[in-house]
């Protein structure tokens, strides 16, 4: 079986080789899957360069998102599954082999089948982005008839926050980086979209809304953006960071926050509790069968070019970047 692998931290071109590995049959509980796709994110490409934790045994497949076909079940997992289509997600959390590979075999449950009416390659992009998003949007509470601030909406999660918000039932008013982004995510439903380098973001929000009535904020930069839409968010409102990479420790303005009882909620999906995981498996699957939702491709390579999709990734691709394993569409 062939797969990629590193077998020591460093940059893309220094460790990461195509090569071959033995699988072992499924073990209970799990299934072994035929990988179509392997999604790529910021946090694979962090953690090959040694940004995230110790290194997971003696080598590393990479990538925790993908997709593919399921060809064998362990113990206690019907035989009903074999054959479906699924899409993956932590595949490569607290172990070292992710999707990256021809075949892969995983916990059951981290197999979730992919509606008939999906392609595989948009199974791929959901794990990490679609979750991250969802759990942003979620864990305050229902969000019908709210209004809520997307902060880099043309991002991976952003993308699918937009989308999954306009879904629950919110108003959605976004920020994003350039004209053309502005017209695509309009396009998704937001209600406003406005130049995150602009200064006058709350003023603007004030402006449109009549007033301070921003109830939820999922942010990508949050120690950057903190100031420019705290003026425009309402008392009892909430906040959800999923990353803070140009100001990773801000200093919070307190008595700001707590005048008008905000709540803060960083989230990462790895350690979201299993209920909020499974909340987040069911809606999606349902927005996949309604096709409610859009994914963005932005780069297909083979696997044999896995480097140059993770100098990609680290170059800033806003969609999301593929390693075609299979091709079964």
């Amino acid at each position: 079986m062939i797969a990629a692998s590193y077998n020591a931290f460093g940059s893309a071109r220094d460790v990461l080789t195509v090569q071959t590995h033995e699988i072992a049959q499924p073990a209970a509980g799990e299934v072994e899957v035929l990988v179509q796709y392997s999604g790529i994110n910021p946090s694979d490409v962090k953690k090959r360069a040694g940004q995230r934790g110790d290194f997971p045994g003696e080598f590393v497949i990479p990538h925790s998102d993908g997709s593919g076909v399921i060809v064998a079940v362990g113990e206690g997992v019907s035989e009903e599954r074999i054959g479906q289509n699924v899409w993956m997600y932590e595949a490569q959390h607290n172990r070292n082999w992710g999707t990256a590979a021809e075949l892969i075999n995983l916990p059951d449950k981290q197999a979730v089948k992919l509606p008939e009416i999906c392609e595989l390659s948009a199974g791929a992009c959901l794990g990490i982005p679609a979750m991250t998003a969802h759990r942003c949007l979620s864990i305050h509470g229902d969000i019908a008839g709210q209004t809520v601030l997307i902060t880099g909406a043309q991002g991976r999660v952003g993308y699918y926050a937009v989308q999954i918000a306009v879904a629950m039932g919110a108003t959605v008013i976004a920020t994003v980086g350039s004209s053309d982004d502005a017209e695509e995510i309009t396009q998704l439903g937001a209600s406003l979209v406005l130049d995150y380098h602009d200064e006058n973001i709350a003023e603007d929000i004030i402006k449109h809304l009549g007033g301070a009535k921003l109830d939820l904020v999922v942010d990508v930069a949050f120690g950057t953006n903190l100031p420019l839409y705290l003026p425009a968010m309402a008392d009892n409102s909430a906040i959800s960071a999923y990353a803070s990479m140009q100001n990773p420790t801000p200093t919070l303005p307190f008595y700001d926050l707590m005048f008008k009882n905000i709540s803060l909620h960083p989230v990462i999906v790895y350690s979201m509790p299993q209920e909020a995981k499974a909340l987040a498996i069911t809606d999606i699957t349902r927005l996949l069968e309604q096709q409610a939702l859009k994914h963005r491709i932005t780069q297909m390579f083979p696997l044999e070019e896995i480097v140059e999709a993770h100098q990609a990734v680290e170059q800033g691709a806003r969609g999301s970047v593929l390693l075609e394993v299979h091709s079964h569409d």
